[in-house]
């Protein structure tokens, strides 16, 4: 199993999951999940496994137009 990092694009919180191995979704892929910090279910985007930093605006702009 891994642990996976997804952060909220409305407020930019981080979430962690785990997921099977082989279940492994890309970097950008989106999951909606409930957000403790702004109360709706949101579309948080997978973040790549050796990104550590926060992400910009403009990083998760770029990764919702894929």
């Amino acid at each position: 199993m891994k642990q996976k990092t997804l952060a909220c694009p409305e407020c930019g919180n981080k979430q962690r999951i785990w997921r099977k191995s082989r279940r492994n979704k890309a970097a950008g892929h989106i999951k909606h999940m409930w957000c403790y910090k702004c109360k709706a279910v949101t579309g948080h985007i997978e973040q790549p496994e050796h990104e550590v930093g926060e992400l910009c605006k403009s990083d998760m702009e770029r990764i919702l137009r894929r």
